[in-house]
């Protein structure tokens, strides 16, 4: 790409604003949850990028290189990071970091028509620091308590929707893919910090997570001593070669409960040599809980990569 078409897409993409003419998708109550002044549309002239394009994060940094040079080579800050538009200075003289404090700001103001969102004081090392969705110590990080609130608020909500009755189950397929979803976002950042007896105490607390999540040793989630394990569903076997192997699956896992598994349109169970239509499956079912029969049920879901059918756990009720 030539110099002149290189400019025009850079002030295309920096003088653009993506608000203008947007249509908006999804719920808008979800939608006014957004603070005003987060608003890409409310930003005034010439100001703001959008959260989320890699150009944003690109020319974020490219602006802000003025202020790393600054601090490195004018204010000679020997420890200082940053990232994006976080940024942490490091001095053993509180007073030192004020008048930093002060330079920096008049230096955003002046040069780069920008200012800080807070005048943050100077704190002992060992309180930790605020950064980056962590409190970072000097040898180790921990979760915010605002993001761990968020997740058990999240998992209140998703106990409601799984568990209509205690003993009882229902894994609804938005609600189960919702509930990975949130988990693969949550443990993801966990994973950067020293959570290991946070993550524990999540499970004892929701209890109804072991039912529907195992552990298997990859570096892809987050560790236990000296392992790395991954948290993989066990609504559905990771290998299936026949309506056997599906049925072996399950009764390992739950082995005292009585299997049912839709077959066609038909329900059963090998089990007892159980054999009814699907449209007798309710009324089965409130019979066994009220006969407090622990129970597994399997039903058809679409189709795996080899054409046999694919079956997950929509239900479990236990023994109360």
């Amino acid at each position: 790409m030539d110099k002149a078409n290189l400019l025009w897409l850079t002030r295309s993409l920096l003088t653009g604003n993506p608000a203008n003419n947007a249509f908006h998708q999804g719920n808008p109550q979800d939608f006014a949850r957004v603070l005003p002044h987060k608003r890409l549309i409310n930003a005034p002239p010439e100001t703001s990028l959008p959260i989320g394009n890699l150009t944003s994060q690109f020319f974020a940094n490219v602006y802000l290189n003025e202020l790393d040079q600054f601090i490195k080579h004018q204010l000679k800050c020997k420890y200082y990071l940053r990232y994006v538009d976080d940024f942490i200075l490091l001095h053993h003289c509180p007073g030192q970091l004020r008048l930093w404090r002060q330079a920096i700001n008049d230096f955003l103001f002046v040069q780069l028509k920008l200012q800080l969102k807070e005048l943050a004081e100077p704190k002992q090392v060992n309180t930790g620091a605020d950064f980056l969705g962590y409190i970072v110590r000097p040898h180790y990080r921990l979760i915010r308590r605002r993001v761990v609130g968020n997740l058990r608020a999240k998992l209140e909500t998703f106990s409601s929707l799984l568990i209509p009755e205690p003993g009882r189950l229902l894994l609804e397929p938005l609600v189960r893919e919702q509930l990975r979803s949130t988990l693969a976002s949550y443990l993801g950042h966990f994973r950067h910090s020293n959570s290991h007896r946070l993550k524990r105490a999540l499970w004892r607390r929701y209890p109804w997570l072991s039912e529907l999540f195992n552990f298997s040793s990859s570096p892809l989630s987050w560790k236990i001593g000296d392992e790395w394990q991954e948290i993989l569903p066990r609504w559905e076997p990771p290998i299936v070669t026949s309506l056997l192997s599906q049925w072996s699956y399950f009764k390992a896992i739950w082995p005292n409960a009585l299997l049912l598994m839709q077959i066609g349109n038909r329900l059963k169970s090998f089990d007892q040599k159980l054999d009814i239509t699907m449209r007798q499956k309710n009324k089965l079912l409130e019979r066994l809980r009220q006969q407090n029969t622990a129970y597994i049920l399997m039903l058809e879901e679409g189709y795996l990569k080899g054409g046999l059918k694919r079956r997950i756990l929509r239900e479990i009720f236990n023994r109360i």
